[in-house]
């Protein structure tokens, strides 16, 4: 099964403020490259508005989007 772990950022839709995470993927749609995309709930640190972030496994951010539903999204690390 291939693995990644990508490093994202993306700027809040809301505030503005740029918000990094880093997503662990797994599965195998993920040997289709850049052809497949991922989607990711995320808050931003700023203003806690959540974001559906959508990425290619390249890491490459495709666009992202206000969220209403804060469910299954990863929490964030402060350190």
């Amino acid at each position: 099964m291939t693995e990644l772990l990508l490093d994202l950022s993306f700027a809040c839709t809301h505030c503005d403020q740029i918000t990094y995470l880093t997503v662990h993927c797994s599965g195998a749609s993920l040997a289709a490259g850049p052809r497949i995309t991922a989607k990711t709930d995320a808050p931003c640190y700023g203003c806690g508005k959540y974001h559906a972030i959508h990425f290619h496994p390249t890491g490459e951010v495709i666009s992202v989007e206000p969220s209403r539903s804060p469910c299954g999204g990863p929490i964030p690390s402060r350190n």
